[in-house]
């Protein structure tokens, strides 16, 4: 991916090209996340778009909706405050249900407000998510019902809140598991 990064860049040779990348930070990639570090450092310095999805800051609860192997809070905090160099900051994603916990003093704790920013998103309608009945994809008005945005609001990061259009769900073009799904379901397995 870090080589596809670099020949978008060179190839539309544009001074408004800024990467985004959006990851769980699985274990045994330190490798690849010192490469992209360097890379930011060198190349797009504050221009560069990363996000951590972490959806809950309860390591018992992002091991139930992330299983696989991690970064722990404290290790992103600390990469993210070396990848930094200014400009946009890095991001910490929630998709969000009414069951996810999330503590602001615990995220004050870890995370430097002028470093990371909070995104929270709606909870897409993926099939792994209505296995595990976590389907709640809120509006714009609901957001507004959950005290910990509230919370968080009032706190010192910056907080964004994007709901996206519902309509992004219906044609399958919001998230890439539910996109795969449709492609399986449609195509015998092949996507």
């Amino acid at each position: 991916m870090i080589k596809t990064i670099e020949e978008i860049r060179k190839k539309y040779d544009t001074k408004n090209y800024m990467p985004c990348i959006s990851t769980i930070a699985p274990e045994g990639t330190d490798g690849w996340f010192e490469e992209l570090k360097k890379l930011n450092h060198e190349v797009y310095r504050g221009n560069f778009q990363l996000q951590f999805s972490i959806h809950s800051t309860d390591e018992e609860q992002r091991d139930h909706l992330m299983p696989d192997g991690k970064w722990s809070l404290e290790k992103i905090a600390e990469y993210g405050e070396e990848f930094y160099t200014g400009g946009r900051k890095v991001t910490l994603n929630f998709a969000l249900s009414k069951d996810d916990q999330i503590d602001p003093e615990k995220l004050e704790n870890i995370f430097d407000p002028d470093v990371f920013a909070i995104k929270i998103t709606p909870l897409n309608p993926t099939c792994n998510a209505r296995e595990n009945e976590l389907i709640n994809v809120f509006t714009e008005e609901e957001s507004q019902e959950f005290e910990v945005i509230k919370e968080l609001q009032n706190g010192p990061f910056d907080v964004h809140v994007s709901i996206g259009e519902l309509e992004e769900n219906e044609i399958k073009s919001n998230c890439g598991q539910i996109l795969l799904s449709h492609f399986e379901e449609h195509e015998g397995g092949s996507a």
